[in-house]
């Protein structure tokens, strides 16, 4: 199992703007499906290498991995430009024209310039936010978060001035940003919620234990964030939080795991997270859980990525026999289904749309990376898609 551990929880960086009446789970058993798709319908899978790709791979992983895929189909990814330790962003359109972006200058802290814009969330109406690396005369000098409206424009912050290791994770529908940051006068990662207004709050979670570090992972548009704390007792163990509106904070702690990450919040306030890389919970809005895995034998990892207006899951798991990875998607009403691109040795699915088309990347036999997007061969009925219908790509 610890071939997978690299596996990075703040990957998950999820925001969904559709507001739920009724929690999104199903509470059904979960039927044994063995085959590719539940409803026997073929998928189609688009390819595509993101610019200046290297051979083989860029990058396995955060950042070169899509953050974001909207209605139109448009894939929001990061990438490393070969032979540099320099990471971008890119978009890619439905109709296959592929544009970079990157914070290069006009920023509140010349003579610093940015080397290295990582783009890491994006909401539904086609705001991204990342962290900008500045350097001045070849020395470091900070990070800061960029944001970047869909007409192209960008706005700078930094949660406080005592930051590294900084990282935005999600942004909501209203464009509320939660985060992380290594506080180095505490030596203690610490969380951060960014308002609409542009009021910044630091927070850390409660450990059963002494905190190490405040991990958030998402938020809603009521401004609920999610996420996880480590602390140590005899070992370093996590259990989730929810951080309400308010500032109070719910302990997320089903059976008593000692790795408990949730990933993903709605706007009803269901969770979805992982319990030791080997169940996903489903926690709805009163506080009841539901559990599942991938009724496959062998099963050693299990990890969720994102959740769609729908209640459709998606997410990798690992088999104890293969170093792979394979992707997997579970319906609202429980049914499971498997899927990996064409020539795919390690599939990470990273986004979901409201289409219930998937974005991520793979590994093919040469361990090049590539990214794709799974077209939901069964897409819900357009009203439901209506809560999604922007593009990042920007105005004309």
């Amino acid at each position: 199992m610890k071939k997978h551990l690299w596996l990075a929880p703040f990957a998950c960086a999820l925001s969904l703007a559709a507001p739920f009446s009724q929690p999104i789970f199903a509470q059904n058993a979960i039927p044994d499906i063995r085959d590719t798709q539940p409803d026997g319908k073929a998928a189609k899978f688009i390819v595509f290498d993101g610019p200046d790709a290297c051979t083989p791979g860029g990058t396995p992983g955060p950042p070169g991995q899509p953050i974001g895929i909207d209605a139109n189909d448009t894939v929001v990814a990061g990438y490393q430009e070969c032979g540099r330790l320099l990471h971008y962003g890119f978009y890619r359109l439905a109709d296959g024209a592929i544009h970079d972006f990157h914070p290069y200058s006009d920023y509140p802290y010349q003579p610093y310039e940015v080397q290295g814009a990582v783009p890491t969330a994006m909401n539904a109406e086609g705001t991204i936010v990342g962290t900008s690396t500045l350097y001045g005369d070849g020395t470091y000098c900070c990070q800061t978060v960029f944001i970047r409206d869909r007409a192209g424009n960008y706005i700078e912050f930094t949660p406080t001035n005592d930051t590294d290791n900084l990282r935005p994770t999600a942004i909501s529908s209203l464009g509320a940003i939660t985060g992380s940051y290594y506080s180095g006068a505490r030596a203690v990662t610490e969380g951060f919620l960014r308002d609409t207004k542009g009021n910044t709050t630091s927070f850390e979670a409660p450990g059963n234990g002494p905190v190490t570090g405040t991990f958030p992972t998402a938020l809603n548009s009521k401004d609920t964030v999610v996420g996880y704390t480590n602390y140590y007792i005899n070992s370093y163990q996590t259990w989730g939080f929810l951080r309400h509106s308010d500032g109070s904070m719910t302990i997320l702690d089903p059976q008593q795991s000692d790795r408990v990450i949730p990933v993903a919040i709605t706007d009803d306030g269901s969770v979805v997270g992982t319990l030791d890389t080997l169940q996903v919970f489903l926690r709805d809005p009163h506080g009841n859980y539901t559990y599942f895995t991938v009724p496959l034998s062998g099963l050693d990892l299990i990890y969720p990525m994102a959740v769609d207006p729908q209640g459709s899951i998606v997410g990798s798991y690992g088999l104890n026999e293969s170093a792979s990875l394979f992707g997997f998607y579970r319906l609202r009403d429980g049914k499971i289904g498997y899927f990996n691109p064409p020539g795919s040795v390690f599939t990470y699915p990273t986004a979901i749309s409201s289409k219930g088309d998937i974005a991520g990347y793979f590994l093919d036999a040469s361990y090049a990376q590539h990214y794709f997007i799974r077209i939901n061969p069964d897409p819900p009925a357009a009203s439901a898609a209506q809560n999604d219908n922007t593009s990042v790509e920007p105005a004309q």
